[in-house]
């Protein structure tokens, strides 16, 4: 079991009881004692409050605190769906419907569109494993989700002298001149990205 599905193992444990002892953890993620508290302070730091109960020696989760599924952003629902498409692919059949269902529920709690634009990229997202580098992948969803949704975006790119670069675009559109770029749709700038030096995508 790799990092990220054991980190959503320990989500789920902590979102679906009231508390959880660090022996329950231990054995439910098939992770020492030490790799749990890092998890744990990892999630918290992710906006996922954990408190440790004294009186009864366990974790809990603070429901106030936790943002809402309908309170993520374009870009977090879109990482969230790629991990979670990793996900599927290692689990039974009974988990797989409820990863599912989360992405499903995900999708029709955003306040856009984004079904088109994951159906776009379904062969992509079905195909991937532990191994694969899902950068490009997450730069082409953001791109198409704020193209699709009139959104601007800000890019980091690799520069000529291999410099990381910032490069804001107001009405994002496609072109293709030998390869795949970014451009700004009503010439405002003459900026264009190529989709090999795109390193982060930010909607805004």
């Amino acid at each position: 079991m790799g990092k990220l599905k054991r980190v959503l193992s320990l989500i789920n444990l902590l979102t679906h009881r009231q508390q959880v002892t660090l022996d329950t953890i231990k054995n439910a993620c098939g992770i020492p004692e030490r790799t749990a508290y890092r998890y744990l302070r990892d999630i918290s730091e992710a906006n996922f409050p954990v408190y440790f109960d004294r009186d009864s020696r366990a974790y809990r989760l603070d429901r106030q605190a936790v943002t809402r599924i309908d309170q993520f952003n374009l870009e977090e629902t879109i990482l969230i769906l790629v991990g979670l498409r990793r996900l599927l692919a290692g689990l039974n059949d009974e988990y797989k419907q409820d990863a599912e269902a989360l992405v499903n529920k995900l999708l029709v709690r955003q306040p856009m569109p984004l079904e088109e634009v994951v159906d776009a990229y379904e062969h992509q997202l079905d195909s991937l494993s532990d191994q694969t580098n899902c950068s490009y992948l997450i730069s082409s969803l953001l791109i198409s989700a704020a193209i699709r949704c009139d959104k601007k975006v800000r890019i980091s790119v690799d520069s000529d002298n291999s410099d990381v670069g910032d490069v804001k675009i107001d009405n994002p559109a496609l072109r293709f001149k030998k390869h795949w770029q970014l451009v700004d749709a009503d010439g405002s700038t003459t900026e264009s990205a190529d989709f090999l030096r795109i390193k982060k995508v930010s909607i805004i």
